[in-house]
């Protein structure tokens, strides 16, 4: 005994099937419910179902025959009507209802006896009384719904918990990539000869060439990824094929 446990109380009402149904009995109720069925909750939740004694409308139906013989009513059916001897039954009558009595005798699966007072002008066979007719608590299935909902809500707020952390995380690791994109941004600019800063170094190149190269150094900036250039003779070009050679400083990018 104590608290009833939410996260069991959930999946229970995810086991209960609400159906769309109509009573059997369209002249005292015509309505359409959508509720539940007493005997499938039974399945799941017992707890939320009551057994009494009542009447249901097993047979219900005009009776296709009946006669009247020294206070003996005999009654025929269309369809079977599952009494025995000793049942406790309602016929319905212009003259009145006759509940609660008992079938004397059963003749066949459409036949039976029962005792009266004088002949009924017509003959409408109910059905019979049950001592497990099943009624539904809809107070504990409300229980039960508010246990599952509390529930929902301890997941709703964990979960929005894991969103908030999710989008922190996700907005550090924008963050460190804004900052990847800076530095991969400065290194472009640096190679591709753009903003300058301080020199960081020199390249130095001697192509295998007898003539200068040409203004600029002779190659593409961005090739090279060089900022500078400055040019001068080999100091071996005396003894060797005229070699050029050229320099250019780096920089770091501001």
């Amino acid at each position: 005994m104590g608290l009833s446990h939410a996260g069991q109380d959930l999946s229970l009402l995810g086991k209960i099937k609400i159906t769309d149904y109509q009573m059997i009995d369209q002249v005292q109720d015509k309505q359409t419910y959508k509720k539940v069925i007493a005997q499938e909750v039974e399945e799941v939740f017992p707890q939320a179902v009551i057994t009494s004694r009542r009447i249901i409308p097993n047979v219900y139906e005009q009776a296709g025959a009946f006669k009247f013989e020294h206070g003996v009513l005999t009654v025929t059916t269309t369809k079977a009507h599952d009494f025995a001897a000793g049942t406790e039954i309602d016929l319905v009558t212009p003259e009145g209802r006759l509940s609660n009595i008992h079938v004397t005798e059963v003749k066949d699966a459409h036949t039976f006896t029962v005792a009266a007072e004088s002949a009924p002008s017509k003959v409408f066979v109910y059905g019979k009384y049950v001592d497990d007719f099943k009624s539904v608590d809809y107070d504990a299935l409300s229980m039960l719904n508010i246990s599952a909902t509390q529930e929902l809500y301890r997941l709703v707020q964990e979960l929005q918990k894991e969103n908030a952390a999710l989008q922190a995380e996700n907005g550090a690791l924008r963050t460190q990539s804004a900052g990847v994109e800076s530095r991969l941004a400065r290194l472009e600019a640096m190679l591709t000869g753009g903003a300058k800063g301080s020199v960081v170094g020199k390249v130095r190149f001697c192509p295998r060439s007898t003539q200068p190269p040409p203004e600029g150094g002779g190659l593409h900036p961005a090739s090279l990824n060089l900022s500078q250039v400055g040019m001068h003779r080999h100091p071996n070009s005396d003894y060797l094929p005229p070699r050029w050679c050229f320099t250019r400083q780096l920089y770091e990018a501001a």
